[in-house]
Parts: structure tokens; C-alpha cells; sequence
């Protein structure tokens, strides 16, 4: 992704890695310069980060656990994560051929329920998904190793 169009897609809190393959939390974001400072207020140019791939391993050291999707063979489940608040869930569904999608259910005091259904292949969209579905400790907090 270009740095222009990366800079669009930038969040504080947000987990890249450099040029060097060193993981970046990004702390500052700085679009005049084109940079963001890191965890340790070191300047990187916008151009350099890689996003990192999610994988099994990073949801369950996030606390995700295991659970029977109901989507058959194809897919198994990782927790749902729900915010307090109980309008909001975050499941994410793992494809045993590859690649993710998180389902947020939205459910409304009337008992109506919605499921949307995103596609997600790197940890800086599912921290996007985990914020607006108003799991901002966990988005914020997340680990990659």
C-alpha cells in the first residue's frame, strides 16, 4: 500500500511492522511528514510499515478461544468478545484454507439481530473492527507476540 493511501488507514494504537520486520505500535501519526513515531518515539516513514498478518497464534494470545462455528468443515471459530455494554459482539471465523472474516452482531434492545460480516487478513483491521464495535481496551491493548 502506498504511503498516501496508508495514511488514510492509520490509528493510534495501531500494530505495523518497519522495514526491518520490527513491530510498530504506532504512538503518533504525522501526515505532514509523512511519519509515525513507534512505542519508543522512534520516527518511521510512513512507506516503510507492512502490516502484519493476523493468524491464529496472535488471536489466541489476544484471549481469543476456540469455538464451534456452525460453518462446517471450512471453519472453525474464535471467541466472541462482547462489550459490556452487550450491544456489540466480535466473532472472528478462521477458513482452515486461509484467511479471515469477523462477524459483529448488533443486537437491538428490541431483540432484532444483525450480522455483518467482514472480511480481516491483517491485525490493524480487526484492532479498526474491535474499536467501532466498541472493544477499545482490547483494540488498544492488543499483543502480536
Amino acid at each position: 500500500m502506498k504511503a498516501e493511501e496508508l495514511i488514510n488507514n492509520l490509528m493510534i494504537g495501531d500494530w505495523f511492522r518497519g522495514s526491518d520486520s520490527t513491530p510498530i505500535r504506532i504512538t503518533v501519526i504525522d501526515s505532514w511528514d509523512m511519519v509515525v513515531k513507534d512505542q519508543e518515539d522512534l520516527r518511521v516513514e510512513i512507506g516503510d510499515l507492512q502490516p502484519i498478518p493476523l493468524t491464529e497464534d496472535i488471536l489466541k494470545s489476544n484471549g481469543f478461544e476456540y469455538f464451534d462455528s456452525g460453518k462446517g468443515d471450512d471453519w472453525k471459530g474464535f471467541v466472541e468478545c462482547s462489550d459490556k455494554g452487550g450491544l456489540y459482539s466480535v466473532r472472528v471465523l478462521a477458513n482452515t484454507n486461509g484467511g479471515f472474516k469477523c462477524m459483529i452482531l448488533v443486537e437491538g434492545k428490541t431483540g432484532n439481530r444483525d450480522e455483518i460480516y467482514v472480511t480481516v487478513n491483517y491485525v490493524h483491521q480487526l484492532q479498526h473492527l474491535l474499536r467501532v464495535s466498541g472493544l477499545n481496551d482490547l483494540a488498544d491493548n492488543f499483543k502480536i507476540e
